[in-house]
């Protein structure tokens, strides 16, 4: 089955999705520990973590160019 873009193999971890990419996340954010975001970047495969030192919670609007030219490189 296809969940958020990833094909799962028969499991729910982060480890079953067969998508490789990059995990933004926001240095000052509050809301979401950073530790989540390099515990998943360590479980999903080939994924790259990506960290915005000036951003927060809303990193996908206040660096929304660069996550973007992140994605295209892999969509390539």
């Amino acid at each position: 089955s296809r969940e958020g873009g990833c094909s799962r193999r028969g499991g729910s971890s982060p480890g079953a999705c067969a998508c490789p990419g990059p995990v933004p996340h926001g240095a000052l954010d509050r809301n979401a520990p950073i530790a989540y975001a390099r515990g998943l970047a360590r479980e999903l495969p080939d994924a790259t973590l990506h960290i915005g030192d000036s951003s927060g919670h809303d990193i996908g609007h206040d660096r929304s160019g660069e996550i973007m030219s992140v994605l295209a490189s892999h969509m390539k």
